[in-house]
């Protein structure tokens, strides 16, 4: 501190000793906390597209995708969110030279902690999921 502003703050000291009524030094501010962070809550993404296909042709006969959203995952700190993104696929001859891809993706908000368990979420779901898909296609 230089030695100006020394002597001014020890004046100002002494005046105010001196004179009660004197106006007091204006007090620091207090150090601001910092704003509570509100939790994040993200939607659960499914995405499922079955392309049928005849031998020789190099675009699907048919193609069906289905986007929805199947749940909700909250996160607490929004600086530690993570997405975890899980998808697999295939394909089934469906015989006369035709088959059918089954993809089944889904996306999933979670903690930088639970990436792993997340990660087993989504792929037992997505499994399950292209299971239940390959059976209706198979007995067609």
């Amino acid at each position: 501190m230089p030695a100006t502003r020394r002597l001014n703050v020890a004046a100002a000291a002494q005046r105010a000793k001196a004179d009660p009524s004197a106006r007091p030094m204006p007090a620091r501010p207090a150090p601001s906390k910092p704003a509570a962070r509100k939790p994040v809550v993200g939607p659960v993404r499914r995405s499922t597209t079955v392309s049928l296909r005849t031998a020789g042709e190099s675009d699907p006969t048919h193609e069906a995708m289905v986007n929805e959203t199947i749940g909700t995952r909250t996160v607490a700190d929004p600086a530690r969110l993570a997405h975890v993104r899980f998808g697999a696929g295939l394909t089934i001859n469906l015989g006369n030279f035709e088959s059918a891809r089954i993809d089944v993706q889904v996306e999933m908000p979670c903690d930088m902690d639970d990436i792993a368990p997340a990660l087993e979420e989504t792929a037992e779901f997505v499994h399950a999921r292209l299971a239940e898909e390959e059976a209706r296609w198979a007995s067609k």
